[in-house]
């Protein structure tokens, strides 16, 4: 597995792209089709296919998502920093892909589409 990383400038505050990425119905908003909670473990759906996972959290800061059925050790994470120059809110997203990193580029990009324009950012 090959791990990226991607950086996009959100505009909004903390606190709101906090609960976007940390709870079942902010990622529901933009990351999968549905989001559910069973027994602590989150349910991740997309075109009725389901993953998954167990959630860690550090409070405004990360989240990191543990896949049940992957073998890799390594979480999809996505943190929340002040860019050190413009001092603008980013999402970091550190994940990783198999084969082609274009298909897995255009879902961030497309998904980041999706959570801009519901928390209103759309510069």
């Amino acid at each position: 597995m090959k791990r990226v990383q991607y950086e996009y400038i959100i505009n909004t505050t903390k606190l709101i792209l906090y609960e976007k990425i940390s709870t079942a119905k902010g990622l529901q908003n933009w990351f999968a089709d549905m989001v559910t909670i069973e027994n602590d473990y989150f349910i991740f759906t997309w075109n009725k296919n389901s993953s998954t996972a167990i959630i860690k959290k550090v409070e405004l800061s990360s989240v990191s998502i543990f896949w049940k059925d992957e073998k890799a050790k390594s979480p999809l994470k996505l943190e929340i920093f002040y860019h050190e120059l413009t001092n603008d809110l980013a999402l970091l997203i550190t994940d990783y892909y198999d084969d082609d990193e274009t298909e897995i580029k255009d879902f961030w990009d497309l998904s980041i589409t999706k959570l801009k324009r519901i928390i209103g950012d759309v510069k």
